[in-house]
Parts: C-alpha cells; sequence; structure tokens
C-alpha cells in the first residue's frame, strides 16, 4: 500500500481550521432553557415571531386562560398591525372580568415577560385599560394602563420583564384583574405571554453588598425581581435571539449617560470566560466599553456618570459588567477607579485586572443600593465610575449595566402609582344641563383668577427690577443657601480628603483653618468641562446676577436638569471665604422646602458651587411683594379714613 506524505500536512491543516472553527462557534455557548413557552394571546394556531420561535396561539389550545363562565374575555386583532407588524402584538386577549392563565412547569427561577400593545381593539377603548398583573402570591403591576404607558413613550408596544421562581409541585399562575368601579367598566389586556427557564444563580445571589452599609442582603428565591435597564455600555442594541439562549434583549445607553466618552469597539475580541458563566451576557456586551480618556489630563476632570430613573421606595440589584479589552492593559494596579452608586461609595479601588488576572476576560460586580421614598414616585440613579488620581492610567472602563427592582416585604413590585382615571360617561339630559352650568361657573372663576395673576406677575416684575439693581436677584439671596442631603460616612471621608488637597494649603492662596475644613461635609464633584457645556462657556445671556460671591449663570445639564451655577470671581475679597462658609452651614440645614445645593466644582482656582434653578424665584422675593402690597393697601385704607374724617368735620 503506498503512503502519500502530502496528506500528512492537509489532514493537520484541516484539524487545525476544524478546532479553530470550534472555538468559534462556542465562544458563548447558548444556555439551553428547560421551558421555553411563548403564547400568542388572542390568537389560534402557532405564528413566527422575529425571535425565531413559533408562537402558539391560546385560542383552543392548552394556554386558553381559566375564567367565569358568564364573564368570557374577547379576543382582538390590533387594527395598528403595520406601527408595529409582529408576533404577538397583532393580537389581544381583553376582558372586563378577572382572568387567568396557569402553566404547569418544573421548579426554579423563570423569566416572565408580559408584552402589551395600546390599540384602538373591537368593543373596548383604548384609554379605559386599567388593570392588576398577579403571579401567585407576588404583584407584578398595578393600576397599569397600556395606553399610559405607551403614550408617556411615543410607541405603541411595550413590555415587562419579570424573574419569579416556582416552587415544587406549583404550577405558576398569571391573574389579569381589571380595576373595578361602580360607575365605569375598566378592562385588562395581555398580547403575548414568555416564560423561559434561567441558570439557578443568574441573579439570585446569597451575598450581595449594599451600597453605603456593612452588611449583605440574600436575594433569595422567595423574592421576585423586575428588569428596570439592561444596557449595552458603549455597544448597539442587542435582540432577543441574539442573546445566550435566555431571549434577553439589551439597549443602547444612548440618553443615559451624563456626557459623552471614548467607545472602543473591537468585534473580533474572543472573551476569555474564566471567571463568570459563558451564559452570563452575550460576547457582543464584552467587545465595546465606554473608558475615559484618552487625554489624561481631560481624564482627571471627568467622570463616567449614568442616570436611570428608578421607583422609589425598593431595593434595587445594580449588576455592571466589565472586561478590559485594551491589549495595552495587562497588568493590575493600571486602570483603577472608584464606583459610586447613587452618590455613596461603593467600590473605593476597582480593579479589573485584578479581579479576572487577564484582559479580555469578562467580570461583574453585583451591589444593592436602597431608595428611600422621600414623597415622590421616582428617583434619579446614578451611576459613577471616578477616575483615581493615584492609579497609573488615569480612566475607567464600563461594558454593560443590568439594574432590577426587588419586591418588598409585601411581595410587592408595583409601586402606589396613579388611581383609575376619571372617564367621561353618557348622561342624562338634566345632568348635562347642570354640568353645562357648572363649566360656566368654572370658567367665570377661572377668568377671574387668570386676570388676578396678570397682575400680580406685573408687580413681580416691578420688584425683581429693583432687586437686580440693588444685586439680590432671585434665589440667590443668602438667605436661601441650604444643604439638601446628608451622605454616609465613607463618601464624606473621601471628600474631606479631596476638599484638604484641592481648597487647602496645597493649591488655595488662602489657606482655611484645620477647624473649617474639619466641618465640610461631602458634596457631589462636578468636572469644569461639564459646567462649561451646561453654561455655554458662561455666556452673558445666561448670567442671572451678581454678588459678593461672583457671579451667577443658569444651565442645563446633558439629562435636562436646570442648574444655578455660582462661580467664585477671582477678583472677590470676600468670595472664598463665603465658599467655605456657605459650604460648613448648608451641611447642617436640611429640609424638603429649602433651596437644593447639588454640587460643586473644585479645579486649580475654580471654585463654584451648584444649586437647584428656581424659576419662580425665592420665598424672600415673594415676602417682599406681599410687603408692597400691603404697604399700597395701608396707603389706601389711611387716605379713605382720611378723606371720612375731612367729610364729618364739613358737617
Amino acid at each position: 500500500m503506498k503512503s502519500h506524505p502530502i496528506l500528512t500536512p492537509i489532514l493537520y491543516i484541516c484539524c487545525l481550521f476544524f478546532l479553530s472553527y470550534l472555538t468559534i462557534a462556542t465562544s458563548t455557548p447558548l444556555y439551553n432553557p428547560v421551558e421555553n413557552i411563548v403564547v400568542n394571546c388572542g390568537s389560534a394556531g402557532s405564528s413566527k415571531g422575529d425571535d425565531d420561535r413559533y408562537w402558539i396561539g391560546d385560542e383552543g389550545s392548552k394556554f386558553a386562560p381559566t375564567e367565569e363562565p358568564n364573564n368570557k374575555s374577547k379576543t382582538s386583532e390590533a387594527p395598528s398591525q403595520v406601527s408595529v407588524g409582529s408576533v404577538p402584538y397583532m393580537t389581544a386577549r381583553l376582558s372586563y372580568w378577572q382572568f387567568t392563565y396557569v402553566f404547569s412547569v418544573t421548579p426554579g427561577p423563570k423569566f416572565i415577560r408580559l408584552y402589551f400593545c395600546s390599540d384602538v381593539y373591537s368593543g373596548f377603548e383604548s384609554s379605559k385599560d386599567f388593570f392588576t398583573v398577579k403571579a401567585g402570591s407576588f404583584t407584578l403591576l398595578r393600576n397599569f394602563s397600556a395606553s399610559i404607558c405607551t403614550d408617556s413613550l411615543d410607541r405603541k408596544d411595550i413590555y415587562k420583564e419579570f424573574c419569579i421562581s416556582v416552587d415544587e409541585n406549583q404550577k405558576l399562575n398569571l391573574t389579569f384583574i381589571p380595576f373595578t368601579s361602580t360607575s365605569m367598566n375598566y378592562h385588562a389586556l395581555i398580547n403575548g405571554i414568555e416564560i423561559v427557564s434561567m441558570p439557578m444563580d443568574l441573579y439570585y445571589k446569597p451575598s450581595v453588598p449594599v451600597v453605603g452599609q456593612t452588611y449583605l442582603i440574600n436575594i433569595s428565591y422567595s423574592s421576585a425581581l423586575e428588569m428596570v435597564y439592561r444596557l449595552n455600555v458603549g455597544g448597539g442594541a442587542i435582540q432577543a435571539e441574539e442573546d445566550t439562549g435566555m431571549f434577553r434583549k439589551w439597549s443602547v445607553d444612548k440618553g443615559y449617560l451624563s456626557s459623552g466618552h471614548i467607545g472602543p469597539h473591537n468585534p473580533s475580541l474572543k472573551p476569555k470566560y474564566t471567571e463568570i458563566p459563558k451564559y452570563t451576557a452575550p460576547d457582543t456586551v464584552y467587545q465595546s466599553a465606554r473608558i475615559t480618556g484618552p487625554d489624561s489630563n481631560k481624564s482627571r476632570k471627568s467622570n463616567l456618570t449614568l442616570g436611570l430613573l428608578v421607583d422609589a421606595g425598593f431595593n434595587f440589584l445594580v449588576r455592571l459588567h466589565f472586561c478590559e479589552i485594551k491589549p495595552e492593559i495587562h497588568a493590575s494596579g493600571t486602570r483603577e477607579f472608584c464606583i459610586y452608586i447613587d452618590y455613596q461609595l461603593a467600590e473605593e479601588r476597582a480593579d479589573v485586572l485584578l479581579w479576572t488576572h487577564d484582559n479580555n476576560t469578562p467580570y461583574y460586580k453585583d451591589y444593592v443600593v436602597m431608595i428611600k421614598n422621600k414623597g415622590n414616585d421616582t428617583h434619579r440613579l446614578s451611576i459613577d465610575l471616578h477616575s483615581r488620581l493615584d492609579a497609573d492610567l488615569i480612566g475607567a472602563i464600563l461594558n454593560g449595566v443590568e439594574v432590577f427592582k426587588l419586591s418588598d416585604s409585601d411581595n410587592n413590585l408595583a409601586r402606589a402609582n396613579i388611581a383609575a382615571p376619571l372617564l367621561d360617561q353618557q348622561q342624562p339630559t338634566g345632568a348635562a344641563n347642570e354640568s353645562k352650568s357648572k363649566k360656566k361657573t368654572t370658567s367665570i372663576a377661572i377668568g377671574s383668577v387668570l386676570g388676578l395673576l396678570v397682575v400680580l406677575t406685573l408687580v413681580c416684575c416691578m420688584v425683581l427690577c429693583i432687586l437686580k439693581k440693588t444685586k439680590h436677584y432671585g434665589f440667590y439671596h443668602a438667605l436661601a443657601k441650604w444643604w439638601w442631603w446628608s451622605r454616609p460616612d465613607p463618601y464624606k471621608r473621601e471628600f474631606s480628603r479631596r476638599a484638604r488637597r484641592l481648597i487647602g494649603n496645597e493649591e488655595s492662596h488662602t489657606p482655611f483653618p484645620s477647624d473649617i475644613l474639619n466641618q465640610v461635609q461631602e458634596l457631589p464633584l462636578f468636572n469644569f468641562e461639564m459646567l462649561v457645556s451646561a453654561t455655554n462657556d458662561f455666556h452673558q445671556s445666561n448670567k442671572l446676577g451678581q454678588g459678593g460671591f461672583g457671579p451667577v449663570y443658569k444651565g442645563k445639564l446633558s439629562d435636562g436638569q436646570e442648574i444655578a451655577v455660582k462661580r467664585l470671581s477671582r477678583t472677590s475679597a470676600q468670595g472664598l471665604k463665603e465658599f467655605m462658609n456657605e459650604v460648613v452651614v448648608i451641611s447642617k440645614l436640611q429640609h424638603r422646602n429649602l433651596v437644593r445645593l447639588l454640587g460643586c466644582c473644585v479645579e486649580g482656582e475654580e471654585r463654584m458651587l451648584l444649586y437647584e434653578y428656581m424659576p419662580n424665584k425665592s420665598l424672600d422675593a415673594f415676602l417682599f411683594v406681599a410687603i408692597c402690597l400691603l404697604n399700597m393697601q395701608w396707603k389706601v385704607d389711611f387716605q379713605r379714613n382720611q378723606m371720612s374724617l375731612a367729610l364729618e368735620c364739613c358737617y
């Protein structure tokens, strides 16, 4: 038998090619869920969706809901199919009565995704969808309206994602309960239901650190979670079919970043999953990032900041994804940075390579942050990555963010939001006439109030002109400077250290006594470039006034928040002293009716204080107007009395 020496290298090359193909194909192996149930509500048969799965209709199938015989739900097609145009948004199930979907599933944690499309369905008014959704003992949504949510987002479709663990020998029940009213009929609706199994340890963790506290929290299987944000930082959107087998959707970070940063992208990078499971996130998440830099001088002044709106009164799981994708960074201690969550120190010295021991290696860090309810339904959750000045490479890196709301002690994930809206009803003729009469009376009252407001506005304008000339413009009067919130001790110590270095002997021409510096409390620090952008380079058109401290400018941050910036004048004799006095005094006073101090800027010779902007001016301006009005009234009364006395003397 003849030998063929040329076949040996060819066979060797083929084997190498095959092995490399396997490596590429399995860089992120898909997680195979036990349950992968997708229900197309309001339809019959099966339909293929954009995620390449076949959605089963609930009409005449094992997924049909259970309901009372005399209170049946109805099905309807969405008239505006072109606007959404995909399964499961093309059909819906609607009902004025309660109905329940029952799913027989294996025990363990599951993703539950509910899909809604706001439209005018046959026999139902789109503005009257108002209902509660429960999963077993958990309240997922309360007083929920798909039409209100989609209108606020300027779109027709919306989906909600939850995580719930099902116990042994239990079924998963999803119950839809319309809001009950004696004078109005409200209905519930659902377009699609998705149930997908997840790994046991994906989001349920035994020991997660609490930001600003010294203890850990156990996110146990007795808790429910709601996905609030899932962002591919620095990269594009990731569709459900591109996930690691759990059909999660990843959004872009546009609209959440307070300032722009470099977004390196390396699609050829092959992540090395040696520290976390391969199904944690798609490769795409770790192939892009946001990095502060590359200019080290600018990096010292810039932070990587995300602002996320969340519900108040709940705890939140914040997961940050990291992967060092710069090949020149290959040793720990090179890139180090601080992590602040909700203005509280979460990580004093973050070092991705210290956690992973190698670049191109994904990793994540979990934190729990408590958002207390201070009277507002929502809260702006801030995630800040600060450069460390003592690191070899000045800058921070972030690849992805996930934020989950945790259920409270009452197994509730729904905030105490709006009550049912009062909608118009058909009225009898007499009631209609009475309503018209009331509307006429209301119109007269509104006209009178508007006339009074016009007069008061004119008076206020006159007063403001006087105040501006006397350099006591708006709320920047000294009486309106107080501190708005106190911060945890770790962050205070960090600020005190930085304040001593920046305000004290190292850079200031007028050093402050140690007893004054010891009273300085923590203030969020803003970089100079951010304020230059917010005030249009301190343009004269944004100048609000001038005082002993220096000029005051109106500004607008990238997230839309309006601010007032008090900039210390270099020619001011008392300005630097006032800067320290304001920080010391305001840090000890806080009240919801006092103007809030949002932070400060301390860079080089720049000293600035940031207050919330008050377009309606401060209390002293209104008191001044009130005193003027009372004085005018007193003069009128005095003249009237004098005239009356003169007439009596004539008689």
